[in-house]
């Protein structure tokens, strides 16, 4: 994803960089390993049963715009059957899935090859949905208490290459909603499919086919969309309670000023002129801040229109209206 993401996003502009300088190298290591075909399987990094955090900046023409934090944990993870849900680092994930732009939920491909489309979905929801819908559910009404929904999901279909022959994009999508039909019948959760691989004849030959990655680079790239949105909303929220702050405070100043000369309180006048100055430079960096975050979320969207998967607002997006999200 790190090198996929500077490849194929560098053409609008847009390159991310691991803010620590050993995860840096580490990445790129693994990139390369995976780029020796003479490895098979031994190309492919180690899984893990442990929770990751990677700190990455989204840059434009190599200036940072968007610090950002990718969290990779395994689905058992989130099982409470597996694991101890009062244990901190549990909570701490959970913390951070509560506080997210957007959730990524990855289904391996292998898993659409077998059967026709009924034991398809009888697959995913066995091997996936079965536990990560409870998790959902029990985190939707955590969100609902404290005034929110769930944030935008994105659902990531792995290994594109090896199930590609044996599903439709179409069938693709009925088995994801059948498998988390919950997440389809509500208006206020934003959905994307986006299958992906390393290479469409990486599996070739015990797997020393061509890295060649499709679509790896979008997940991020929408997750950075949802992100900028957030940034555009809470700035253009701010500027409007601290314009009613600077609105009030120009009143008083009127009054003050306009007071009889005796009973004018001077030094209150220079504090809420001081005042009035602080809150408007305040508004100008809102704005600038807003305006900027509007500019790359709307260089993302040519990008993001490779996404022909989208439900959103309780129904399929089919004239896909990335835009809307």
């Amino acid at each position: 994803m790190y090198m996929a993401m500077n490849n194929d996003s560098a053409s609008i502009g847009y390159t991310i960089l691991a803010q620590d300088a050993q995860i840096r190298r580490n990445l790129t290591s693994n990139y390369y390993k995976l780029e020796d075909d003479t490895r098979g399987t031994g190309r492919f990094p180690d899984t893990t049963d442990d929770v990751q955090k990677f700190n990455f900046n989204l840059q434009y023409a190599y200036e940072t715009i968007l610090p950002f934090e990718w969290i990779d944990y395994p689905g058992a993870f989130l099982d409470p059957t597996k694991v101890d849900t009062t244990d901190s680092k549990y909570k701490e994930v959970e913390k951070s899935i509560r506080e997210s732009n957007t959730i990524f939920i990855c289904i391996d491909g292998e898993n659409l090859i077998k059967g026709d489309i009924n034991t398809k979905i009888k697959c995913v929801k066995r091997k996936c949905a079965a536990r990560i819908n409870p998790y959902l559910g029990d985190l939707k009404e955590k969100l609902k208490r404290e005034g929110s929904a769930l944030p935008p999901i994105c659902i990531i279909v792995t290994k594109y290459d090896l199930c590609a022959s044996y599903v439709s994009m179409d069938e693709m999508r009925k088995i994801i909603e059948e498998s988390f039909k919950s997440l389809f019948v509500s208006n206020d959760t934003s959905v994307a499919i986006v299958p992906v691989s390393l290479g469409n004849d990486i599996a070739d030959d015990d797997y020393k086919g061509e890295l060649d990655p499709v679509n790896i680079h979008l997940p991020i790239l929408l997750g950075i969309h949802f992100a900028l949105k957030e940034v555009i909303g809470e700035s253009e929220y701010l500027m409007k309670l601290k314009d009613g702050d600077k609105n009030s405070m120009e009143r008083e100043k009127i009054d003050e000023e306009d007071s009889f000369f005796l009973w004018r309180n001077d030094a209150r006048i220079r504090i809420l002129a001081d005042n009035i100055a602080s809150i408007k430079k305040e508004i100008e960096q809102l704005r600038e801040t807003a305006d900027i975050a509007k500019k790359n979320k709307a260089r993302l969207l040519d990008k993001l229109k490779a996404i022909n998967m989208i439900f959103n607002k309780g129904r399929w997006d089919n004239e896909n209206r990335t835009a809307d999200l």
